[in-house]
């Protein structure tokens, strides 16, 4: 018996680990494929501005601001893979494929933020208006305008 539970023991110590080795953002890949992550912000009834921003996993960014936005026009931009993959596993991590459609605060006069995703099923689209969405949600949110911020941005003349 004695000898069972130290084959047992040095099995689960050398072996068990191993097994959830893989990277979480590989995991995401694998389930849901996303190609391409939209946020949007627009401004409120008495303040308008907006932005939109498209990223997609080739690397390629796009942005159009509109005449109020911190930057107006459109701009293009490069976001490397593994940023790409780390906010795609977030938003496995953090059930974005089962949020709700809509999320709204019980206020008036504020900003509404719309993020989606294109994935092997199609596209997914969460709108959150005034910040009524869960903790999941607004984590989601700042990582991607934070990676928003990290792009050099380059004005787009054509």
């Amino acid at each position: 018996m004695y000898a069972f539970t130290i084959s047992l023991t040095l099995f689960m110590v050398t072996f068990i680990p191993n097994c959830s080795s893989a990277p979480a953002t590989n995991l995401a890949e694998d389930k849901y494929q996303i190609t391409e992550i939209t946020f949007e912000q627009s401004g409120s009834w008495g303040v308008q501005y907006g932005y939109k921003v498209v990223l997609r996993n080739d690397g390629t960014a796009e942005y159009v601001g509109d005449i109020n936005a911190k930057r107006t026009g459109k701009y293009r931009g490069q976001i490397s893979k593994d940023q790409f993959e780390r906010l795609a596993g977030l938003m496995t991590k953090n059930n974005y494929f089962m949020l709700k459609d809509k999320y709204r605060a019980p206020v008036t006069d504020t900003e509404t933020i719309t993020t989606s995703v294109v994935y092997n099923e199609g596209r997914k689209v969460v709108e959150n208006y005034g910040g009524g969405g869960s903790k999941e949600l607004s984590e989601i949110e700042q990582a991607i305008v934070k990676a928003i911020e990290q792009i050099m941005w380059e004005k787009d003349e054509s």
